[in-house]
């Protein structure tokens, strides 16, 4: 069986097993010995293809007059459908040197949970963000410098408290007013922020293969797909700077199971698995064309690099030839060069703050985000353009669940009683606040994916600003003007 995938919708992790929908749609094509489309509806998809779970918790927690956490005692539930756990991380990042959980799983009969985007993640860190929120006010800190007294020791990726600190300066937290706005009128601003964790690490098998012609052209193939994240980018950036070529004169192949093994697109993986291998791919594609090349300047292969479109001989750029010279050296058959995914190239876990600034209208419960700030280590940037979209559109998906998404179940049935574009609501271009990207480049530690951690702390640093506006906590997501004038109401009463 082969499976070509040139391009995919938004996976986020939900398209990773093949569903009841999919190995039907495979077998009808194996019957019937013609290619079959499979496309499911809104509801179909609101139904069947997973869905974040949800998550709760009732939490006490002790902290000393100097700020410092002293307790944790939690006990949380999280509904993951039918028969699915629902599990997130509890306490979130903060270091409590006592510390108690209970956890239960729901089970209701919808379809089953599945990965949105850093699972668990989102959840942990609200419930976790607002906790510090309270404690802080309880000790007459503020909310920065309470979060750093708290958080683990600093690392390379856990800079969370170097981070806090730039943030903070460039955000213009001093212009922070205490917890509820005390200005006149019903609009009221506030500031909040959050940190985030993520995995993000390389694996393998993750195989690539470089191939070059004598005229030049040079092919990287690979059988990872491209979710709209721009892989196609980042392997042509990765050739390019191995073969000291432009990007534009590398052509990627990808998303076709003929080109060998590569990993699933989830856990923000996928840069950090392809990149070493096209990496190590090109350089061995590079190695063949220098054993072509040698014989014709009269140097062994070892004395050649490749730069600014030449190979030549290091450290004298002239005695070379230019790359559509050096390739006419191949003869009639490709060289090509293979590369699989290895230690060492890539590497693990990232750390990232956000801070936001919202408008709240007490009186119709309106919500405005103005701006996020947000700042995420990358490990090694391989395409800054790219990533900044990353950390963009993980901001704007936070966003949605933070104000609009909302899945309605029908209390006896289970059935999603709002699966369309009415009712599901969304973020349109009005609501999208400004977002200021600081990418921190670590090229010493080799590629990172950056896929889920920016999607993480948006959600918990809009409510903590939410909260500095109206002067109460909201304790429940998402933030509609409902449940605003309800939190307002209760803080009234």
């Amino acid at each position: 069986m082969r499976v070509i995938t040139n391009y995919m919708g938004g996976g986020f992790g939900s398209k990773m097993g093949p569903d009841a929908q999919g190995l039907i749609c495979a077998r009808l094509a194996q019957e019937a010995k013609a290619p079959v489309k499979l496309m499911l509806d809104r509801k179909e998809e609101h139904l069947a293809t997973g869905n974040r779970p949800s998550a709760a918790a009732r939490i006490k927690a002790g902290v000393a007059a100097d700020g410092m956490l002293t307790a944790f005692d939690g006990e949380s539930w999280g509904t993951g459908g039918a028969g699915a756990a629902a599990g997130f991380p509890l306490p979130y990042i903060y270091q409590f040197p006592n510390r108690r959980r209970a956890h239960k799983d729901v089970y209701i009969n919808t379809g089953q949970q599945r990965p949105m985007r850093a699972p668990g993640h989102p959840q942990g860190s609200f419930i976790t963000e607002m906790l510090m929120e309270e404690l802080a006010d309880k000790v007459k800190m503020d909310p920065v410098e309470f979060r750093i007294k708290n958080l683990p020791p600093e690392a390379p990726n856990a800079m969370w408290g170097k981070y806090l600190r730039q943030g903070a300066a460039e955000f213009g937290w001093n212009k922070r007013h205490p917890t509820g706005d005390p200005t006149p009128g019903p609009i009221k601003t506030g500031m909040g922020v959050a940190i985030n964790t993520w995995g993000g690490g390389g694996r393998g098998p993750s195989q690539a293969r470089c191939e070059i012609s004598s005229d030049g052209v040079v092919v990287v193939k690979v059988g990872t797909q491209d979710l709209g994240t721009g892989t196609r980018t980042l392997i042509a950036v990765v050739a390019a700077e191995s073969l000291g070529l432009p990007a534009s004169a590398i052509r990627p192949e990808i998303g076709d199971t003929m080109f060998g093994v590569s990993g699933a697109s989830g856990g923000s993986t996928t840069a950090a698995s392809v990149s070493p291998s096209v990496r190590i791919a090109a350089i061995n594609a590079l190695d063949a064309l220098k054993e072509k090349v040698a014989p014709a300047l009269g140097v062994e292969p070892a004395a050649l690099v490749a730069s600014n479109g030449r190979i030549h001989v290091k450290d004298n750029e002239s005695k070379g030839l230019s790359w559509a010279d050096a390739c006419k050296q191949i003869g009639t058959q490709p060289i090509s060069g293979d590369g699989n995914w290895q230690p060492g190239l890539s590497s693990v876990t990232t750390s990232g703050v956000q801070f936001a600034e919202v408008t709240v209208d007490i009186e119709t419960g309106i919500v405005k985000v103005n701006r996020v700030l947000a700042i995420q280590d990358c490990g090694l940037i391989v395409s800054k353009l790219t990533a900044e979209s990353q950390v963009y559109g993980g901001v704007i998906g936070s966003l949605n669940f933070a104000l609009f998404e909302d899945r309605i179940l029908d209390r006896n049935t289970g059935q999603m009683v709002n699966p369309n574009m009415e009712w599901y609501l969304l973020a349109g271009m009005s609501d999208v606040p400004r977002i200021d990207v600081r990418l921190i480049d670590m090229p010493e530690r080799g590629v990172v994916g950056i896929g889920e951690p920016p999607t993480v702390s948006t959600a918990a640093a809009v409510t903590c600003a939410v909260r500095n506006a109206i002067g109460v906590t909201p304790r429940s997501l998402p933030l509609t003007p409902a449940k605003i004038l309800q939190t307002l109401a209760q803080q009234r009463a």
